[in-house]
């Protein structure tokens, strides 16, 4: 009887254990995806507005910010011309549920997103 008791404690913490790993994991991987959505959506208006404005700046600390994530990093060109490269960097930390590495509790987790594409916006000073 004692060892059908050990039996189902020691399945119960791996259940729980496993539970608690899974959900960790699908934690991080959702943060991620609204991460990267928020980026790539900010990436877009950069490439239609011909560069980095304060306001696409503040449009995307905000986001980042109402979506968990603090300390935001972001690098992208002010103006970019038709065929220039735009090299956008972000950084944002985000506090995290579980470190299985070190054990139960809370701590912070870096995501970062950097993309590299060329302007398609044509600019004409003509007017």
């Amino acid at each position: 009887m004692l060892d059908k008791a050990v039996v189902c404690v020691f399945c119960m913490i791996l259940i729980l254990s496993i539970t608690m790993i899974s959900f960790d994991l699908s934690a991080s991987v959702i943060r991620k995806i609204t991460f990267d959505n928020i980026c790539r959506d900010a990436l877009h208006r950069i490439d239609l507005e011909g560069g980095m404005s304060e306001e696409v700046q503040d449009l995307l600390s905000d986001k980042l910010y109402a979506a968990g994530f603090s300390d935001v990093l972001i690098i992208a060109p002010e103006y970019v011309q038709y065929g220039d490269p735009i090299e956008f960097i972000v950084e944002a930390w985000a506090d995290a549920f579980f470190k299985t590495s070190e054990g139960s509790g809370t701590g912070k987790r870096k995501y970062g997103y950097e993309k590299s594409v060329v302007s398609r916006r044509i600019h004409n000073n003509a007017f």
